[in-house]
């Protein structure tokens, strides 16, 4: 049975609410969150869209959002304005975005962790050279994934 990727889809949601409801912290999480910290495909499309409207000086919520993805055709890919709605009533405050944001970039971090192991794991059974020069590669590799983490770094969010 396959495993499931490291998530959490209640952190995902708050992040998403809270972003809509506040134009300072869905400036913040914008700075400090991609597209690939979120883990449903329909959340990363949201991020996008927020960070799209965002870069054209448009305030980010349910109205703009709703009308950018309704252009592009994904706001049924999205759940709709349904979940949109319940995205914003479901954060009654801002004032926990930096947890739900340390939860989101834990579990990206993990989900990095795992694909790159696994990408190393499948490496070792071929053919190595050099055990030195991979070693090195392995440990490039595992830098490469940590270097870009947030944990400890966050800014204080407004709130």
């Amino acid at each position: 049975m396959a495993r499931e990727y490291p998530h959490d889809l209640v952190a995902e949601r708050s992040l998403l609410g809270s972003m809509l409801i506040s134009s300072d912290t869905c400036q913040n999480i914008l700075s400090l969150a991609s597209k690939d910290d979120f883990y449903l495909d329909s959340h990363r499309i949201l991020f996008e869209a927020m960070q799209s409207i965002y870069n054209e000086n448009k305030p980010v919520d349910v109205t703009t959002l709703t009308s950018y993805l309704m252009d592009k055709k994904l706001l049924d890919k999205t759940g709709g304005v349904e979940y949109l709605l319940e995205l914003s009533e479901s954060v009654p405050t801002t004032a926990h975005s930096e947890y739900y944001l340390r939860i989101l970039n834990e579990k990206s971090l993990l989900r990095r962790l795992i694909k790159e192991s696994t990408q190393i794991i499948e490496r070792a059974y071929d053919e190595v050279g050099n055990i030195n020069d991979f070693i090195g590669e392995v440990e490039k590799d595992f830098l490469n994934v940590t270097r870009d983490r947030n944990a400890g770094n966050f800014k204080m969010l407004n709130r």
